[in-house]
């Protein structure tokens, strides 16, 4: 069955494969898991009110509006930083500094904390 993003369902092919859960994470998100993998999902109009900068950034599956789970989940992190558990904040950092510099430089999340000086 074909991906509708706008109604993700059990059962659907995703870009990653057939759909085992889907689990709601905010208004238009979904996050979806497969046997061997997952991700979100954003509906047109999330995708549409997200920043330019993640539109216009592509997705490694090559399908708007899906987020792989291992690094991209920080573009649905930077767009959406309320769906999200506080912790998830420096974890956030640290991806977009080594993988998505882009979202740092767009103001969309905050450069990692410096490693504190070790005490003399």
């Amino acid at each position: 069955m074909k991906l509708n993003r706008n109604n993700p369902r059990i059962g659907m092919d995703s870009p990653w494969s057939r759909i085992d859960s889907v689990s709601p994470v905010g208004p238009g998100v979904v996050f979806v898991s497969t046997p061997s993998h997952g991700g979100y999902i954003v509906s047109d109009s999330v995708l549409e009110s997200m920043p330019a900068a993640i539109r216009e950034s592509g997705t490694f599956c090559g399908v708007a509006g899906c987020f792989e789970e291992d690094c991209e989940w920080v573009k649905v992190y930077a767009a959406f930083p309320d769906l999200f558990p506080d912790r998830a904040g420096p974890a956030a950092s640290a991806l977009a500094a080594r993988f998505y510099p882009f979202l740092i430089d767009a103001g969309l999340i905050p450069a990692p904390a410096s490693a504190s000086p070790a005490s003399a």
